[in-house]
């Protein structure tokens, strides 16, 4: 009963669907790379001439006070945010709401009432969110 031509049909689908969401996740994961890494470039630039021109435009007696490794070392540290650690976190939590996202579809694919369940579950909490 289980080599009938309904049920190989029904697995290729459930393959094929599983192959296309592996392909739009790649295909996502490599344009939000592309994206963090221009837009980090950008952010870095910006922040690199702004904090240039206020360290330059200080007067002798900040030099004076200021060891130059104290400055350097707020420059490293500012950009080590801005280069590795920003686009880590922001990558973690777009992976975490495409798994969210991706999850809901399935169990709301898989047993309909979910879908209509978890509605009034979100207008609770949303309803007690913005009370507390």
């Amino acid at each position: 009963m289980s080599h009938t031509n309904e049920y190989k049909y029904q697995n290729l689908m459930y393959i094929v669907l599983y192959a296309a969401f592996g392909l739009a996740e790649t295909c996502l994961d490599l344009a939000f790379a592309l994206l963090v890494f221009l837009r980090g470039v950008i952010a870095s630039e910006r922040l690199h001439c702004a904090m240039l021109k206020n360290i330059l435009y200080c007067p002798m007696a900040f030099f004076d006070t200021t060891p130059v490794g104290r400055i350097v070392n707020r420059f490293i540290s500012d950009f080590n945010v801005i280069d590795i650690n920003l686009p880590d976190q922001i990558r973690g939590l777009f992976q975490q709401i495409l798994r969210a996202f991706a999850t809901l579809m399935v169990i709301s694919y898989n047993t309909p009432i979910f879908f209509t369940l978890i509605l009034p579950v979100v207008f609770l909490y949303r309803l007690i969110r913005v009370r507390y």
